[in-house]
Formats: structure tokens, C-alpha cells, sequence
């Protein structure tokens, strides 16, 4: 599933979508691409990684509980930005972990490795 547009109306909408939907691993398969989608905007590929990607792969076999994402490339957001894109979705939390649309969503990789604190 690819999220082509994304403004505040297609947003919203997928969120309702999102948050709406019961199985767990359909509702990860439509956070990751509207999540994808907002940071690909900033110049950071986000690919599900991790337990979720099992998860997908499996159709829901193995079923992790969030959904991680993980940087395809090194690059990454200042907190400020990362917390202005996820707040379109009305996510809490940060800077690695979120919480939005009924669900955990993990971001893996730079995000976390760069962390200053325990």
C-alpha cells in the first residue's frame, strides 16, 4: 500500500481508517505507509522493520503488539521536526517512541541510536 497524498484531509481520513480498524496487523499496514510517506516529505526513508516486518510477512501469524520503523538511510530529523510530523497524526510521545491511532509506533535506527540519555 502506497499513501500517495498527503495533506491535512487524506490524513485525516486515514487516521479514522486506522484507528477504526481492529486487526492489528492491518492496522500496521496502513500506519507504515502514511507514516512513510510524511517523513519521506523531510528526506527520511522509513521502512517496517523488525518484528512488524515479520509480522506483515507472516500475515499476521506472529504478531508483534506495535509497529517499528527504522531509517532506510542515515538521515534524520531534529526532535522539533520529528515531533511536527508526527503531531499531523496526533501522536504522543517521542523522540523514538509513539504512540498514534490506537497503536505503538517504534522508530528504530538513527532516531534511537543517537540518543543522550539511558
Amino acid at each position: 500500500m502506497k499513501f500517495e497524498i498527503v495533506d491535512g484531509q487524506s490524513i485525516q481520513s486515514a487516521l479514522t481508517d486506522i484507528t477504526a480498524e481492529q486487526d492489528p496487523t492491518l492496522k500496521s499496514l496502513k500506519l507504515a505507509p502514511l507514516c512513510s510517506a510524511l517523513w519521506a516529505e523531510q528526506g527520511v526513508e522509513l521502512v517496517v522493520a523488525g518484528g512488524s516486518a515479520i509480522e506483515i510477512f507472516t500475515e499476521g501469524a506472529y504478531a508483534s503488539g506495535d509497529l517499528d520503523m527504522s531509517h532506510a538511510t542515515k538521515a534524520t530529523l531534529p526532535i522539533a521536526q520529528r515531533k511536527e510530523i508526527m503531531g499531523l497524526l496526533g501522536a504522543t510521545g517521542g523522540p523514538r517512541n509513539w504512540q498514534v491511532a490506537g497503536m505503538y509506533l517504534d522508530l528504530l535506527g538513527p532516531v534511537g541510536s543517537f540518543a543522550r540519555t539511558p
